[in-house]
């Protein structure tokens, strides 16, 4: 198995990508190696990975088909690595349980294949505009700064 981290995305308006990089970011601060791409860009096997963050938009309280298509193509490989989600949608604009329960839901297909280590759930864009853009990028590092330490190995313990 690989010592790197891949952070798959697929998005419309870019949202996902922005999140995904912006995700890298902190976890490469904490000492991770990690690779970004989009669902398009993930050529041959995941060998190299072990473990995997997939982020999608939403649209229509649906991952996007690319997402879906990357899914079933990988579903076997995914099945075996250490798995985290995140989501960005117009429902997170504002943060209830109800919405934090739909997003979840929308998360299904995915938590099928494998249950995540943690899932960020993020409010995204409506528009290219800056009076449409409600993304939380305190949010989002806080996130991801819990994912990088979720994803460290522990330290092996050393016989007495």
């Amino acid at each position: 198995m690989g010592d790197r981290v891949l952070i798959v995305y697929a998005s419309r308006t870019g949202t996902s990508a922005e999140v995904a990089e912006a995700v890298a970011q902190v976890l490469r601060e904490q000492g991770l190696a990690i690779d970004v791409r989009s669902v398009d860009q993930v050529r041959g096997d995941l060998s190299a990975y072990w473990a995997v963050v997939l982020g999608c938009s939403l649209h229509r309280h649906r991952l996007l088909p690319e997402m879906m298509g990357f899914v079933r193509k990988y579903r076997e490989e995914l099945s075996t690595k250490t798995m985290a989600y995140f989501a960005v949608g117009p429902a997170m604009r504002e943060d209830t349980p109800e919405h934090r329960d739909q997003l979840l839901r929308c998360l299904e297909p995915l938590r099928r294949v494998k249950e995540p280590i943690s899932a960020g759930l993020f409010v995204g864009r409506r528009a290219k505009t800056p009076e449409g853009d409600y993304l939380d990028w305190q949010a989002i590092r806080s996130w991801a700064e819990k994912l990088a330490t979720e994803l460290k190995p522990s330290p092996k313990l050393e016989p007495a």
